[in-house]
């Protein structure tokens, strides 16, 4: 078969799912991203050993949140035969970390006084009837159609298949430009200096363990007057593929919001994962810089980062439990260390078994937003957040996922993202502050931690 061809004929029809073998080029996985509305893509470059999958849908249908929760998004399971893939179709979208805000009672964070924020909804959940999935490392992919999938849109997406020749071709020929940013920071260093100050109070007070203390960067694209949306999706799609180039994004993805809305994520942590009623948890707590750590050593011996790593790992293994079985939850990992392009992460994980009657969906509200990007306790260090931090978080630390019909569900943390708004980008980052975070160190980190996508160096 040739790359980016598609058989004439489906490869195989099982129970009335249609299955093709497709190898599509990234042309062509840009094309059901940009010309299709409310796309999503699960996108890895991890390249180590374990099951890695790309994962692609669009045109899905409004979903309530209600029927997510109560588990009445399913509309239709797969075949057997298609077990052993994470996902086929099912609910997929994001929740903000505003949301998160409603769910744990806290109220949403006022915006900075004559400043522009992302207007995106808090939520947005849909149905896929389809999907592109392939396996990392494979020849070929599968292109499957549920028998709920209507035909105009299964002959919209073949299209985009069939053509992939040609497009791959035009795009060899003239390419378009990696959209130029000018970010800037959108907090002071008074600013982010003042917040510090104030988290160490609370820590000192006993208020708060850990809080995590983030700052904002912006950016506008520029753009031709009166830009339609489909050129703004094109804009996101540049970008994402330029910065997915610069480093290891194990739970990276895109979604389609709205018309110029996107969220493009090169996350490396996973939030909740849950596969045959087994509830997964990775946090990330503690960063050091490979040029001056290059085996990660001393990061691993810090006492300040495994102090902070292990207040979360605490914090998630009692959300955990709030959703699983007595006694299930366990810490098979605690420490390890991974790498990460520039950086190397101190990564945790927490398991436990959900309890009967609790659903997949129940259990990722639960535990939202992560730990890890709150602070200990939880409530209490998202107040102080709002209280400190000079913009909304928007989508920024919520999660993406997907929930499959056959029962799996995956998600991040989505930090090391962007939230694309129009003719603006807004990126964010930062850390957990505890007692003994030091201004300077803190302050540098948030800013190393985005360094590949901003190219802000100090």
């Amino acid at each position: 078969m040739n790359s980016g061809t598609i058989h004439s004929l489906p490869l195989e029809v099982i129970e009335g799912w249609e299955c093709y073998a497709v190898k599509p080029t990234r042309e062509s996985i840009g094309a059901l991203i940009t010309m299709l509305d409310k796309a999503v893509l699960f996108d890895s470059s991890d390249q180590n050993t374990t099951k890695q999958f790309l994962i692609c849908s669009a045109e899905g249908t409004e979903v309530k949140l209600s029927e997510c929760r109560k588990g009445r998004y399913l509309r239709q399971r797969p075949p057997k035969v298609f077990s052993h893939l994470p996902f086929i179709t099912g609910v997929a979208g994001y929740l903000s970390y505003d949301f998160g805000n409603t769910l744990s009672k806290v109220g949403k964070k006022a915006p900075k006084e004559n400043s522009d924020r992302p207007d995106l909804p808090d939520y947005q959940l849909a149905y896929y009837s389809w999907s592109y999935i392939e396996e990392l490392g494979c020849e070929s992919g599968k292109l499957i159609f549920s028998p709920a999938c209507e035909p105009e849109l299964k002959a919209r997406v073949l299209d985009i298949f069939r053509t992939d020749n040609q497009r791959s071709a035009a795009c060899q020929k003239k390419s378009s430009p990696i959209p130029e940013l000018n970010w800037t920071k959108n907090v002071s260093p008074k600013e982010y200096r003042q917040a510090f100050a104030y988290i160490k109070e609370y820590i000192l007070a006993g208020d708060v363990y850990q809080a995590n203390l983030t700052q904002r960067y912006s950016a506008k694209f520029e753009n031709e007057p009166n830009s339609s949306c489909l050129s703004l999706n094109k804009q996101s799609w540049k970008l994402y593929e330029s910065i997915r180039k610069k480093g290891d994004a194990h739970y990276g993805g895109f979604v389609n919001v709205s018309a110029g809305q996107n969220i493009l994520s090169f996350s490396p942590e996973q939030f909740i994962g849950i596969e045959k009623r087994k509830v997964t948890t990775k946090p990330i707590k503690g960063t050091s810089d490979r040029t001056q750590d290059i085996d990660g050593s001393a990061l691993l011996n810090s006492t300040k980062d495994r102090a902070e790593n292990l207040m979360i790992v605490d914090l998630l293994r009692n959300d955990l439990s709030k959703v699983c079985e007595s006694h299930s939850v366990v810490t098979p990992k605690l420490f390890d260390i991974e790498n990460y392009g520039r950086l190397n992460h101190m990564v945790s994980t927490v398991e436990g078994s959900l309890k009967e009657g609790v659903t997949e969906m129940e259990a990722l509200l639960s535990c939202f937003p992560g730990g890890s990007i709150t602070g200990a306790p939880k409530k209490r260090s998202m107040e102080v957040i709002n209280e400190l931090e000079q913009h909304p978080r928007s989508a920024y630390c919520g999660t993406m996922f997907y929930l499959s019909d056959s029962g799996k569900l995956d998600s991040n943390i989505l930090i090391r993202s962007i939230v694309h708004d129009g003719d603006t980008v807004y990126c964010w980052s930062g850390g957990g502050i505890v007692a003994d975070s030091t201004l300077e160190d803190e302050y540098q980190e948030s800013i190393n931690k985005v360094q590949h996508i901003t190219g802000i160096k100090d």
